[in-house]
């Protein structure tokens, strides 16, 4: 029996997710949430979303822990605060009855400020301690994080990211034969290691209409943005998914190589082909 906690809606249990666990055959229960993060600055996220999510966690550990028969082989959560909370709580339980703990997609950033990236990293390690399997979405990220917390290296997997986008199946098969409405226009997104720095300055020379799509300041900070790029700040959901859909091009600007960045967005340009 695996519990997993999904952040996407209040009640998943009809979504692809779970038909997926279904038709696998893998005995699980699911405790949903719907959550959002979308914040344009890191005060509304640390203010709002993480007390949010930490109360949902908490909940969930009495919920899944405590009170659900059979008990949990195993707990699959999504972020650090979710396995601190699961962490402690499974401290109270028989060893017999405690459920493994799976970190699922995690990513280190490193910080400029070497007693930040300490503090961070004795962090980690004691959130290391209280899970039993790491789920990364890059084999390269196994081996750096398996030699950057040496004491966890043996609980590092490597898993290929997945996601399921929302009306797929109804785009147009033939790319050529699909209308578009309005200008054509490269799209981007994203907020984590994009250079959009380099994007810009590459649309400017013929003026080529660009739509970036992005909620934070930090990533287009110091960018004299041209007449022809719009960035739209506060695009989600359905709206999010239109204007990829639309797009002539879609565009990942990386700028960094050591961990995992835009598979969301390449993924989901793939899915609408």
């Amino acid at each position: 029996m695996i519990h997993f906690f999904p952040l996407f809606s209040d009640d998943p249990s009809n979504s692809p997710f779970a038909r997926e666990l279904v038709k696998a055959g893998i005995a699980h229960r699911l405790f949903g949430k719907a959550l959002s993060f979308h914040y344009k600055s890191r005060l509304g996220l640390v203010l709002l979303g993480w007390p949010r999510l930490i109360m949902f966690a908490s909940h969930s550990a009495w919920r899944s822990l405590f009170r659900s028969r059979p008990h949990p082989d195993a707990v699959v959560l999504g972020s650090h605060f979710e396995v601190v909370i699961f962490g402690v709580a499974r401290l109270l339980l028989p060893r017999k009855t405690r459920p493994a703990i799976v970190y699922l997609g995690f990513i280190y950033t490193s910080r400029p400020s070497p007693y930040v990236r300490r503090l961070r990293q004795s962090y980690f390690g004691l959130v290391f301690r209280l899970t039993d399997r790491i789920i990364c979405h890059s084999t390269n990220e196994v081996r750096q994080y398996g030699e950057l917390f040496t004491t966890a290296k043996h609980k590092f997997r490597y898993v290929p990211y997945g996601l399921y986008v929302s009306g797929e199946e109804g785009h147009q098969l033939d790319i050529s034969a699909a209308r578009k409405t309005g200008l054509a226009y490269i799209f981007a997104a994203g907020r984590s290691g994009r250079d959009y720095s380099t994007l810009v300055k590459a649309v400017a020379i013929n003026k080529i209409l660009t739509h970036i799509v992005c909620d934070r300041e930090a990533p287009l900070a110091g960018i004299v943005l041209p007449t022809h790029v719009e960035v739209l700040t506060n695009c989600y959901g359905d709206d999010y998914l239109k204007q990829l859909e639309d797009a002539s091009l879609v565009v990942v600007p990386l700028l960094v190589d050591d961990i995992s960045a835009g598979q969301m967005v390449l993924n989901q340009a793939m899915a609408y082909r």
